[in-house]
């Protein structure tokens, strides 16, 4: 029996498989497949299919954009750009990667834990625009 396309817990009675394994094991009586479920069947285990991992995404959606921008220090100001930004990008090819790139640029830090103001906005320090005007908003 191949032991990559399931795992046996015997403390459980459980026995989990891929969903590829169990496909493969229902729709061909002559594979390996369905000659391993029938022994693990004959062994009284109950069959559990593992759930498929979802992939991290490291997309940043405009939506999570827009939320992280309004928590920052002087959030008018810097939606006022983004909307500027987005605006500009839309007449050019790859509008998300332009975007992106500033909000990247602007916001360095974004995946750091947030420092706070005594208001409870989120400091930045922009990378893109002088400490003055930042404060200008």
């Amino acid at each position: 029996m191949s032991k990559k396309n399931y795992r046996i817990d015997f403390a459980a009675n459980t026995v989990t498989v891929t969903k590829k394994f169990l496909e493969e094991a229902e729709s061909n009586i002559t594979s390996t497949a369905f000659r391993d479920m029938k022994a693990l069947r004959a062994m009284g285990l109950t069959i559990v299919v593992k759930e498929a991992k979802r992939a991290k995404s490291k997309h940043i959606s405009y939506e999570q954009m827009v939320h992280y921008i309004s928590c920052v220090e002087n959030s008018e100001f810097y939606m006022a750009r983004f909307a500027a930004v987005k605006n500009e990008a839309a007449s050019k090819n790859e509008q998300y990667s332009r975007v992106l790139k500033w909000f990247k640029k602007t916001f360095p830090h974004f995946n750091d834990m947030p420092e706070f103001t005594s208001d409870n906005k989120i400091r930045v320090t922009s990378a893109d625009y002088p400490a003055e005007e930042d404060s200008a908003a």
